[in-house]
């Protein structure tokens, strides 16, 4: 359904909208801002794996809330930056700067929380957007992914390290190799085995609950039920509340939605995706970074 829509997008080359000048510094401004509250984030308990499960300190601190907005900073800032890369070649060695700045800053909020999710997120969304932007050939995307894969498992292990210094005394936390959790493959055969078994979750969320979830902030919608569909299917599955394994992206939507399900929510995502790359506007460019973080990553 992707390669049928991104062929049908073929004839629609024309640019739409007026490209704008970024203030690299600002961008890379929004970038360290975030990483900032990323890192106090984590001494008060927000979103750090070791602080709730190995730390054995459950709850955050209520001031987490006035950060929460703020993590998703350092992705906005680098994408903005990288929008600039291709038009604005007098800045490009800021935005080298910018971007080197908040890798580092990430790993550090990694190290001290011990889940190395948001460095790969950033890797991520950062090598494709770069690609996007005419900052890296794919040739040096190939080589960049190439050594991701031979440092992971030094990379794991220091997580592994790291939450058995905190405490952690679960299975997953503490004795899963670097090889395993790669195997995406076993993931998604385990939403077939789980399905096949006929393990349901109770209120499937329907398009409407996820799109709300995803654009009207909780604030106007305080009764709003909680989107958990990956810890319900852990439950289902015989696992806990605060497990954090997944099925993927794509091995949670064909467990909860099927064949169909998965196959329009692709379709939906390649047109979505397409018309974006096609404007010439930041916003346009930024909105694609949000859509690789979000939907994409696996």
């Amino acid at each position: 359904s992707t390669a049928l829509v991104e062929t049908l997008l073929i004839p629609l080359r024309r640019r739409r909208g007026e490209r704008k000048r970024i203030h690299v510094w600002r961008a890379g401004s929004i970038a360290l801002i975030g990483c900032a509250a990323q890192l106090a984030g984590t001494q008060l308990g927000l979103g750090v794996y070791g602080y709730g499960l190995a730390s054995g300190t459950k709850t955050a601190s209520h001031l987490t809330t006035v950060l929460t907005p703020l993590q998703t900073w350092p992705y906005v800032g680098i994408v903005l930056c990288l929008y600039a890369w291709k038009h604005q070649p007098n800045d490009r060695n800021t935005i080298i700067l910018f971007t080197v700045v908040t890798v580092v800053l990430t790993f550090i909020t990694v190290l001290i929380t011990s889940s190395t999710y948001p460095l790969f997120e950033l890797v991520f969304v950062l090598s494709v957007c770069a690609m996007l932007s005419g900052a890296v050939s794919f040739r040096w995307l190939v080589v960049g992914v190439a050594i991701i894969f031979l440092s992971w498992p030094l990379l794991y292990t220091i997580r592994n390290e790291g939450r058995v210094a905190k405490g952690a005394t679960s299975f997953a936390s503490v004795t899963q190799s670097a090889g395993s959790r790669l195997q995406l493959d076993g993931y998604m055969a385990q939403a077939k085995i789980d399905r096949n078994d006929g393990i349901t979750i109770p209120n499937v969320p329907g398009i409407s609950l996820v799109l709300e979830t995803g654009l009207i902030p909780r604030v106007f919608e305080p009764n709003r039920p909680a989107l958990e569909t990956a810890t319900e299917i852990n439950i289902a599955s015989g696992g806990t509340r605060t497990s954090s394994a997944t099925l993927t992206t794509i091995g949670s939507i064909w467990f909860l939605y099927g064949w169909s399900g998965l196959a329009a929510i692709s379709a939906l995502l390649a047109g979505f995706v397409g018309w974006l790359l096609r404007q010439r506007g930041p916003f346009a460019f930024c909105i694609v970074g949000g859509i690789l973080l979000n939907l994409i990553w696996a």
